[in-house]
């Protein structure tokens, strides 16, 4: 066994969702799947309701496992760009990672006053000072967590 498992990818979008699937089959590795299911309507992620967002994705991806089942276990996931809100702000490098938290909380309700910072989940990148920007800086991104359920 060479510690490869097959793997599925899956992209969502506003309009389709889209599945890959790599196998590894007698020392050589494979496309084993590929296929899109369009939505009966488009998704607005901002404005619909989670049961309705699940269902449109449930609905398209059933249709994809009609045509051809998954051998995966591992899946991966791609969400639509617009759902994501990114920041990049300087940081001070003596801030304990809790305050750094907070601090970065708050530079997103002070960018992005209409999202309450408590309902999303963020991720933050530190830049070291460079040739670019003398300062320690970070990329911050930060999706609402309704979208991750």
């Amino acid at each position: 066994m060479n510690g490869f498992e097959n793997r599925a990818g899956i992209s969502v979008s506003s309009v389709r969702l889209q599945l890959v699937e790599l196998s590894y089959e007698i020392n050589r590795y494979s496309v084993s799947n590929f296929d899109e299911a369009y939505y009966s309507e488009p998704l607005n992620f901002t404005t619909e309701k989670s049961t309705k967002l699940g269902a449109l994705l449930q609905g398209a991806f059933n249709e994809i496992l009609i045509r051809k089942a998954l051998k995966s276990k591992i899946v991966s996931f791609s969400l639509p760009l617009e759902i994501f809100y990114f920041l990049h702000v300087p940081v001070d490098n003596s801030l304990l990672y809790s305050e750094l938290t907070d601090e970065l909380k708050w530079e997103l309700s002070a960018a992005y006053p209409f999202l309450n910072s408590d309902d999303l989940t963020i991720q933050h990148i530190e830049i070291p000072a460079n040739k670019f920007c003398n300062t320690t800086t970070a990329l911050i991104s930060a999706i609402e967590r309704k979208h991750l359920d």
